[in-house]
């Protein structure tokens, strides 16, 4: 092979590698669209915290609270 063919080669390669890393990137963009989706929906549904969830308060506030 000659100079000029590797260098015809590399930029094929280097090419065919950008269109598959935009390709892949569009992709998780859409896959996160989803996911965000999925979970607007259901933040929408739930409407707020889950008081069953312990609150952890600092020990400064139980200090000055008593």
């Amino acid at each position: 092979m000659n100079e000029k063919n590797m260098i015809e080669e590399l930029l094929k390669a280097m090419t065919m590698l950008m269109k598959t890393f935009s390709q892949n990137l569009n992709i998780e963009n859409e896959i996160g669209k989803l996911r965000l989706n999925d979970w607007m929906k259901a933040e929408k549904k739930s409407k707020g915290f889950d008081m069953d969830e312990e609150i952890d308060w600092p020990n400064d506030f139980e200090e000055e609270w008593e």
